[in-house]
């Protein structure tokens, strides 16, 4: 059994067409057919259903597909082991990031590719939910959101800091000197919040329905540069962590003094693996 028919395999079963699949194999048709078929020879029965137009796993193909998918898994990773070894001479660190972090993980990745100018770095930016899933996926090396509570014994969670939801204006804004304000008194002023699907949202969203108050936002955005965009005209406020502000001059955060809200921003990455370099590298530069 070769590692190759493995691959070949699997593909199929996830494209359920050998033409496709020998298409996205960078292979002929008859070269993944005729490495199926010894594949299935040597395993001693049939792992597709074979009609005139269409495949199909067989019972046994199906209950033979997760293992292929370990085994392929555990190849690969045995490989990242050995390129590892070469002192991130080289080498990829793939990290999803929630929308918050955005003007920070900027600031840390400048460092990071300062200090490994070979290690070919990728950001994917979304919900937290979904870094998670891709995570779990092997999509991700490691994920920088707000602890999701999720207490799942997959993942390993460096915490990283504790921030609060304040109120955010621009330097032009009539708030921009306030040293604090109550929720009821944002209703007098245009309000810009995150979107409902927003992890920061929804945290001030609950903290808000447990203390019998609303706010009514004019605008609702899922994008935090987005947002800043917003308060530079000087018409809108919003609320955000206070760290997405760090070191922006041309804004002003003012604390909720009737609503306290933290965040803890944790990173990431799969429990019980073998964790790159690249990683330990990007996580102390996080850290520091």
């Amino acid at each position: 059994m070769e590692l190759r028919q493995l691959r070949y395999f699997v593909r199929a079963a996830e494209l359920l067409n050998f033409t496709e699949a020998a298409h996205a194999s960078f292979v002929t048709e008859s070269t993944l057919s005729q490495q199926i078929k010894q594949l299935e020879t040597e395993l001693g029965s049939l792992l597709f259903k074979r009609e005139k137009k269409k495949v199909s796993l067989t019972e046994i193909g199906e209950r033979f597909l997760p293992y292929a998918l370990r085994t392929i898994s555990d190849a690969d990773e045995s490989v990242r082991l050995v390129k590892d070894l070469q002192q991130l001479r080289s080498g990829t660190l793939r990290i999803g990031c929630t929308y918050s972090f955005t003007i920070e993980l900027s600031k840390v990745l400048l460092k990071f590719c300062k200090a490994y100018p070979n290690i070919n770095v990728s950001v994917e930016r979304r919900t937290g939910n979904v870094l998670v899933d891709m995570l779990h996926d092997h999509k991700l090396d490691v994920v920088i959101c707000f602890d999701l509570h999720k207490n799942d014994s997959r993942l390993k969670c460096v915490p990283l800091f504790t921030t609060k939801l304040s109120v955010v204006v621009h330097k032009s804004h009539v708030l921009a000197d306030a040293t604090s304000i109550s929720v009821d008194g944002l209703s007098k002023y245009a309000v810009a919040l995150p979107n409902t699907g927003l992890f920061s949202r929804r945290q001030l969203d609950h903290a808000l329905y447990y203390r019998r108050k609303t706010i009514s936002p004019q605008l609702e955005w899922n994008d935090v540069n987005l947002a800043l965009r917003f308060l530079e005209t000087g018409h809108w406020l919003t609320i955000l962590p206070e760290t997405c502000l760090k070191n922006e001059l041309d804004f002003r955060t003012i604390p909720l003094n009737d609503l306290d809200v933290n965040l803890k921003a944790v990173q990431l990455s799969l429990n019980d693996e073998y964790e790159k370099d690249t990683i330990h590298a990007f996580t102390e530069l996080l850290t520091s």
